[in-house]
């Protein structure tokens, strides 16, 4: 079991209504999808269960250059390791769709 010290614990980072690339997507069970935001590529796990059951649901069809406007956090380890977690799903935005703004 690991002590966990204050200074040796994890940092996270809120990120509020950002805008990332969908790169991968699986559709079965619950392996990280793949992203990018801001240049840098990673993988997250989404644990967003109504935005999943719409995808199981067929309500929503994914295709190159897809965004998804979320709710993120960044967990940043004492060694550097970063993780993502994608936590709320606002939208779905496709580029074949009319801008909405």
């Amino acid at each position: 079991m690991t002590d966990f010290i204050a200074g040796n614990a994890p940092k996270v980072q809120t990120l509020t209504n950002i805008l990332i690339s969908v790169k991968a997507v699986w559709l079965s069970g619950h392996d990280p999808w793949d992203f990018e935001f801001m240049g840098e590529e990673f993988s997250a796990r989404i644990y967003d269960y109504e935005f999943l059951e719409r995808v199981e649901n067929r309500e929503l069809a994914f295709g190159h250059g897809d965004l998804l406007r979320v709710n993120a956090l960044l967990t940043m380890s004492k060694v550097g390791t970063r993780t993502w977690s994608i936590v709320k799903v606002w939208e779905h935005i496709s580029p074949n769709e009319p801008d909405s703004f």
